[in-house]
């Protein structure tokens, strides 16, 4: 499969590793998944995909348990959260867990 590059690759690459959560969003079917797991391959781990619309992933986020979200995520560099929306809570539980994550 050939990957067609991003313009926007290199502005996200800009801001990564600065302790900030970025979101990146868009219609359906532009090729999110497939940059940010591009993004995964060239700056961190492709383990540190997860996937929300999978249940047990979901629970795991929506107990908002920063030690076990700490436990799952390890000392990853960069980590991505696809189809986030699907946890009843994301924003308020993202801020939480990046706040004493990165302390």
């Amino acid at each position: 499969m050939k990957i067609v590059p991003r313009n926007l690759q290199p502005v996200i690459e800009e801001w990564l590793f600065r302790g900030k959560v970025i979101i990146i969003y868009g219609a359906r079917q532009v090729g999110k998944t497939t940059l940010v797991k591009e993004l995964l391959f060239k700056h961190g781990d492709p383990k540190d995909y997860f996937n929300c619309e999978i249940l047990s992933v979901m629970q795991v986020f929506q107990q908002n348990n920063p030690l076990l979200i700490k436990q799952v995520m390890g000392n990853s560099r960069l980590v991505v959260l696809d189809e986030a929306q699907y946890i009843q809570g994301i924003g308020q539980i993202i801020k939480t867990d990046t706040d004493i994550i990165l302390r």
